[in-house]
Parts: C-alpha cells; sequence; structure tokens
C-alpha cells in the first residue's frame, strides 16, 4: 500500500514536534491519517500533542496507538 503524498508531508512537518514531547513513542501512517504512537495513556501527553498539531494548523484526521516504548531497528 502506498502512501498519500499529503499525508507523508503533514508526517514529515509535524514529526519534530510530537517526537519532542515525553511520552510521544512515534508517528506513522499506517491507515487513513496520522497515528500518534503513545508510551502510555497519559491525558497529559495527549494534550500537549493535540496542542502541537493545533499550533501547526494540522486538519488531517489523528488516531492514538499505546505502544509502549519503541526501539529503533
Amino acid at each position: 500500500m502506498s502512501t498519500d503524498p499529503d499525508l507523508a508531508k503533514t508526517k514529515r512537518l509535524v514529526s519534530k514536534a510530537l517526537l519532542a514531547i515525553d511520552g510521544v513513542a512515534g508517528v506513522g501512517l499506517p491507515g487513513q491519517g496520522l497515528t500518534i504512537y503513545l508510551e502510555n495513556d497519559q491525558p497529559e501527553v495527549r494534550e500537549r500533542a493535540t496542542s502541537a498539531l493545533t499550533k501547526l494548523r494540522l486538519t488531517t484526521p489523528v488516531h492514538w496507538a499505546v505502544t509502549g516504548k519503541l526501539k529503533a531497528r
């Protein structure tokens, strides 16, 4: 499955801001919209991520997934 070029561009634009938030484990595009991977389901992490997305004027659908801490391969 190929990724929508607009979604890929959106991911590039927001990833740095989101990954700077403690508790955000990653950002991905597994489906229709942006998925934010969380280390744990803390309301303050979601609030900080939502605030960052609002400041960046994101209009793409956002999905949340609790994955724990992710390791690079």
